[in-house]
């Protein structure tokens, strides 16, 4: 009998380990994940970012100018957002999806840590607008979202901000974050959301 080949020794060696030895299993497989390049792991990555408009951007003989711009990362996906999408994957009756039609980026002015157990926005004066025409956007592993507060819109201490996929008691949230933004007076602000697997 010829020799013994890498993945029939490894095999072997799987069947002598005890059940309860589950951590060396996870250490086993993250090994043979590494070497043959085979993952089933994946990462939510999710980049804000926040533009700034110098000019009127609803009115077309103005040039547009960028006035500040930042941009921040990560945010707490939420456990009711999870769901949903369990269910939009699913086909389920009854889940609405995060699309053109639906969906939603809210702000607020609350600066409450992020928990996976909130349901949305913590400010109950939050303001939503819904995602501008072209949006979202898929870019193969990418989904984008996108409004513009006008100049009389949100016009309050943005700390906090979210999607969902519609607004009212029946709404989703699909994430949460929450930092410091600034404190929109009055002007244009557009708020982008791009949400990646990796």
């Amino acid at each position: 009998m010829g020799k013994e080949t890498l993945s029939f020794k490894i095999l072997k060696k799987i069947i002598e380990i005890k059940k309860e030895d589950s951590s060396f299993l996870e250490k086993l497989y993250k090994f043979l994940s590494t070497i043959t390049g085979f993952s089933e792991n994946g990462k939510w990555y999710c980049k804000w970012e926040l533009l700034k408009w110098k000019d009127d951007i609803d009115n077309p003989d103005e040039i547009i100018k960028i006035e500040e711009s930042e941009v921040v990362l990560g945010n707490i996906v939420l456990d009711r957002g999870v769901e949903e999408l369990w269910k939009i994957f699913g086909g389920i009756a009854g889940a609405t999806p995060f699309s053109a039609a639906n969906a939603v980026i809210g702000v607020g002015r609350i600066s409450t840590a992020e928990s996976a157990t909130q349901t949305g926005l913590q400010d109950s004066n939050a303001f939503y607008k819904k995602v501008e025409a072209t949006y979202p956007q898929v870019n193969v592993r990418s989904i984008i979202y996108q409004t513009t507060f006008t100049d009389t819109e949100a016009n309050f201490a943005w700390n906090e901000f979210a999607i969902q996929n519609g607004v009212g008691a029946n709404a989703v949230a699909l994430n949460r974050r929450v930092q410091n933004l600034g404190t929109k007076v009055t002007g244009n602000w557009t708020l982008r959301a791009t949400i990646s697997l990796t």
